[in-house]
C-alpha cells in the first residue's frame, strides 16, 4: 500500500498486490503460479541514541581556574594536577571549588586523588634513617556537590588515595549552575611537608539523548521470505529452491534437510523433514524442543562479536594498543572526543561480554535438563518433540522467597488472540533445581512433566484454550497458572506431573482434560 496524493485534508492510496505465491506441499514454488513486482512504500523511523556528556571536565591542564575556599587555601597546578596548600602557620581548613553548568537527569562525579596527608605534622623528610617516624591516620579529604541555591545535593569523603569512579551520584535539571568542592580540615602548618592534598582528573558525566527521524522509500520487491515463514537462499539451487531455519538446510524441491537433524528419533530418518507430512506438521526451525536460553545466548554472541570488532577497529584506526594512556594518546595527536569514544566502545565489549557468559552458562545448564528429559521421559519427550508447535525451554535459578512459581507454560498471546505473525510455539520456564527421576519435593510432581501437560493439552485444543483464556480474562474467573477449577490444561499436567513417563502408545487428551 502506497500514499498517492492529498485531497481536502485526506490522503488517498494506491493498491497493489508484491508478491503471490503457489507452493507444493513441501515448500517448492509451483512455476507459473507466481508474481513478484516491486512496489514502494514510505517508511518512517526513529533512532535514539545516548552520548556521555561532561558538565565538568576537568585535567588540569588546559588554564585551570579553581577558586580557593578559604583564606588559608592557595591552589596551584603542578604536573597537570590541582594542589591545594596551607599557607598559614597553624593547622587550617582548606579547599578548592569550581562551578559547572548542569545537564539533565542523573550526574556522576569521578576523580583521582594523588596525595592526602597525615594529621601528625612533618617538620622534614628522614632520609637512610634507623628510626622510622610514626605518623597518625591520614586526614580526610570531603567531597561535596552544592545546587544552585548553595544546598549540599551529595557528599562523601576518602582518606586513601586512588582512582574514584562515579564517587557521587546526583540528579538535576539542565541548565542550572552547580559547584563542586574539595575540603580537607586540620591540615598541617605551611612549614610541614605534609600541608597539601593533590587530586586529578575531576569528571561530572551524563547521559544524553538524541532522536533522530529518518524516512525513506523502501522496495517491497526484495522479499526474502517464503513457505513456512523460512528464509529463502536462492543462490544456492534457484530462486525457490533452498531455505534456512536455525536448526537446517532444507530442500523443498527434495523435501529432505541438508544436514542430520540432532535430535535422534529411532522411527524417522535424520534427513526427513516435518514428519514426512507437511499437511499436518511445521517446522520453521527445524527443531522441536527448543534450548530458549541458547537463542538469547546466540544473539548475545553476535553483540560481543560485533562489540569486540568495533573495538579492534577503533584501536588499529588510531594506534591505542592495551597499555596507552589518555595522556599519551592526547600528546600523539588524538583528541578527548575520540578517547572518549574508545572508552566508551571498551565499557560496551564488557556488559556484551558479561551478558554472553551469563546466557551461555545458563544455556548449558538449560540443554543439560532437556538431555536428561529425554533420558529419563523418553514417551513424553517424543510426543513433545513430534508436536507441531515447538517447545521452547528456559531454565531459571530457583529462590521460593523471589519466584512464585517452579515452573510455567506461556503460549504465545499477543494482546487477547493468539499471535498469528509468530512460528507457533509455547515458551515453557523450568527451575534449575528440577528434578527428573524422581518428583520434585518443592511441588510434589515430576514438574517438568507437568509442563509438558499444559503444552500438549493447548496444543490441541488451542482455539478452545484461547477462547477459555478470554473470556476468563474479561470476566475475572480466570486463575493465574492454569489450575482453575474449569481450565482442562491443569487437569491434564495434574495427571502427567504424577508419572516419570507416560505409556507408548500415549493415552488420548480428551477436550475435558481427562
Amino acid at each position: 500500500m502506497k500514499k498517492q496524493t492529498q485531497h481536502n485534508d485526506k490522503f488517498l492510496y494506491r493498491g497493489g498486490i508484491s508478491h503471490v505465491f503457489d507452493y507444493s506441499p513441501f515448500g517448492a514454488p509451483l512455476d507459473g503460479r507466481t508474481i513478484e513486482q516491486t512496489l514502494y512504500q514510505e517508511v518512517t523511523t526513529s533512532t535514539t541514541t545516548y552520548t556521555t556528556e561532561y558538565a565538568l571536565e576537568e585535567h588540569f591542564d588546559s588554564s585551570p581556574n579553581w577558586t580557593p575556599l578559604t583564606a588559608s587555601s592557595q591552589v596551584s597546578y603542578p604536573s597537570q594536577v590541582m594542589r591545594v596548600k596551607n599557607t598559614q602557620t597553624t593547622k587550617k581548613t582548606i579547599g578548592a571549588t569550581e562551578s559547572f553548568t548542569t545537564g539533565d537527569g542523573v550526574h556522576s562525579l569521578s576523580f583521582k586523588s594523588i596525595v592526602i596527608p597525615k594529621d601528625l605534622c612533618q617538620a622534614i623528610i628522614i632520609k637512610n634513617s634507623l628510626a622510622t617516624p610514626q605518623f597518625n591516620q591520614n586526614l580526610y579529604l570531603q567531597v561535596i556537590i552544592r545546587n544552585q541555591n548553595g544546598v549540599v545535593v551529595a557528599t562523601d569523603s576518602i582518606n586513601v588515595t586512588g582512582n574514584y569512579p562515579d564517587f557521587l551520584n546526583f540528579t538535576a535539571t539542565s541548565g542550572y549552575t552547580y559547584s563542586v568542592e574539595f575540603v580537607m580540615r586540620s591540615v598541617c602548618r605551611s612549614n610541614a611537608v605534609n600541608n597539601y592534598f593533590e587530586v586529578d582528573d575531576v569528571l561530572i558525566s551524563y547521559e544524553e539523548a538524541t532522536t533522530e527521524e529518518h524516512t525513506e522509500f523502501v522496495a517491497s520487491g526484495s522479499y526474502l521470505w517464503g513457505f513456512n515463514t523460512q528464509q529463502r537462499v536462492d543462490e544456492i539451487a534457484g530462486k525457490g529452491n533452498h531455505y534456512t531455519a536455525e536448526f537446517w538446510e532444507y530442500s523443498p524441491r527434495l523435501g529432505k534437510r541438508w544436514n542430520i537433524d540432532p535430535v535422534v528419533k529411532p522411527h524417522e530418518s535424520p534427513y526427513a523433514a516435518f514428519a514426512n507430512n507437511p499437511i499436518i506438521f511445521v517446522d520453521p526451525n527445524g527443531d522441536d524442543v527448543i534450548n530458549g536460553d541458547r537463542l538469547v545466548a546466540n544473539q548475545k554472541e553476535a553483540d560481543k562479536r560485533k562489540a569486540d570488532n568495533s573495538l579492534s577497529d577503533f584501536k588499529t584506526h588510531h594506534n591505542i594498543s592495551d597499555n596507552s594512556t589518555r595522556k599519551d594518546f592526547l600528546s600523539q595527536g588524538g583528541t578527548k572526543k575520540e578517547w572518549k569514544e574508545y572508552k566508551k566502545l571498551k565499557t560496551e565489549v564488557k556488559k556484551a561480554t558479561k551478558q554472553f557468559n551469563s546466557w551461555d552458562e545458563r544455556a548449558k545448564i538449560t540443554q543439560n535438563i532437556i538431555d536428561q528429559w529425554k533420558i529419563s521421559s523418553p514417551n513424553l519427550f517424543n510426543k513433545v518433540d513430534k508436536q507441531s508447535t515447538n517447545f521452547i525451554l528456559s531454565s531459571f535459578n530457583y529462590n521460593s522467597s523471589i519466584h512464585d512459581a517452579f515452573g510455567s507454560t506461556t503460549p504465545a498471546y499477543s494482546g487477547d488472540a493468539m499471535d498469528a505473525k509468530a512460528p507457533p510455539s509455547m515458551k515453557v520456564r523450568i527451575a534449575q533445581q528440577v528434578n527428573l527421576v524422581s518428583p520434585d519435593v518443592e511441588t510434589g510432581q515430576y514438574s517438568l512433566n507437568h509442563e509438558a501437560g499444559h503444552f500438549l493439552y493447548i496444543v490441541k485444543y488451542t482455539a478452545e484454550y484461547v477462547k477459555y483464556y478470554i473470556e476468563g480474562k474479561k470476566n475475572g474467573t480466570y486463575v493465574k497458572g492454569g489450575h482453575g477449577k474449569t481450565d482442562e490444561s491443569g487437569k491434564v499436567a495434574t495427571e502427567y506431573g504424577k508419572v516419570k513417563d507416560i505409556p507408548s502408545p500415549a493415552p488420548t487428551i480428551l477436550p475435558t482434560g481427562n
